[in-house]
């Protein structure tokens, strides 16, 4: 997906479309192609015979003190 996302992210720059989020949920049909998308990815990248370096997603563990 990052090729994609970053693709996205670069026509928003060029575009100057600063006011769009990337983080609102699509609607239904494209949600689920998504889901699908990220389905697969999930197995060839849990098989450990190819990586990426690099990534869109974040994630952090907080603990209160």
């Amino acid at each position: 997906m990052f090729p994609l996302i970053a693709g996205v992210r670069l026509v928003k720059n060029l575009l100057k479309m600063k006011d769009s989020p990337d983080d609102v949920i699509p609607p239904p049909f494209i949600n689920k192609v998504l889901q699908e998308i990220f389905a697969l990815e999930r197995h060839i990248l849990g098989c450990g015979c190819f990586a990426l370096p690099f990534g869109v997603s974040i994630i952090a563990v907080c603990r209160k003190p």
